[in-house]
């Protein structure tokens, strides 16, 4: 795939005022909004080394990545990802103090070989990280940690539902946020995030962000948070949008993510009108 910049010709005229929408909005997220970060990752959002970058590069600005690795031992990965400006490794379904420290251990060693800040964070996605969550917070390791990330569509699967706004899901992610705010960490809270949905995150679980597939954004930051959620899911339309003719081979794939936060975009809808 050739990353194609604003400023470079386009022979596709739709192209070019996407990604000059998408730009403009990105900024708009970034100054207005609370943007603090781009969220990307090779494991369940399917990204590659090109797509990573070319959503580095958006909007005006040196937005910081938080990259979700493909595991906790990803060294190749994480090579070649700290060469394109990866920021924040992100570690998927850590459910236990020896998955942390592993990944803590491998990633500042990767970082140390390249002269380069670990900065390190954690996703808590499953009932099984929540039943070792006392020993995983206790660790060293989890000193180390930046921030975590609670995913709730994942957490609500592993449950036994797909409804994230479920009672017993909503209180078992009050508990983990309450957790690990004890730490001194921030949390950012994802999965099936609406205008709707991001005052309950903000009101009731009272994160410290929240985040859609490829945005995060610090809720204490953010003036109006039903107008920012909004933006932010436009703008990730937008970002699969413009991909489509750079990588014809993916165009199935970028259509999925847009249905998927269509589909989501609709769900809010839904319940507003009821």
């Amino acid at each position: 795939m050739t990353i194609i910049k604003e400023n470079e010709l386009y022979t596709q005229k739709p192209m070019a005022s996407v990604l000059a929408a998408l730009n403009q909005m990105v900024d708009e997220l970034y100054t207005s909004h609370g943007l603090v970060m781009f969220k990307a990752g090779s494991e369940w959002e399917n990204m590659d080394s090109e797509e990573i970058a070319y959503l580095k590069q958006l909007g005006s600005y040196d937005i910081p990545m938080l990259m979700k690795v493909a595991g906790v031992e990803a060294r190749t990965e994480m090579r070649d990802l700290l060469n394109i400006g990866v920021a924040v490794f992100l570690a998927p379904m850590v459910e236990s103090e020896f998955a942390l420290q592993k990944f803590v251990t491998i990633t500042k060693e990767i970082c140390q070989e390249n002269n380069r800040k670990a900065r390190l964070a954690m996703m808590i996605e499953s009932i099984q990280t929540y039943n070792n969550l006392e020993s995983i917070l206790n660790s060293p390791y989890f000193n180390e940690l930046e921030m975590v990330v609670l995913g709730r569509w994942d957490l609500a699967n592993s449950m036994g539902t797909q409804n994230v706004d479920d009672p017993e899901v909503q209180e078992i992610c009050k508990k983990i946020i309450d957790a690990v705010q004890s730490k001194g960490k921030s949390i950012s809270v994802g999965g099936f995030v609406n205008p709707r949905t991001a005052l309950s995150v903000k009101n009731e679980l009272q994160a410290d962000k929240l985040n859609t597939i490829n945005f995060v954004l610090d809720i204490n930051k953010c003036v109006d948070l039903s107008q920012a959620v909004k933006l932010m899911l436009q703008a990730e339309i937008a970002y699969y949008e413009s991909l489509k003719p750079l990588d014809p081979q993916r165009v199935y794939f970028y259509q999925s993510r847009v249905e998927i936060t269509k589909k989501n975009w609709v769900l809010w809808l839904t319940k507003l009108m009821k």
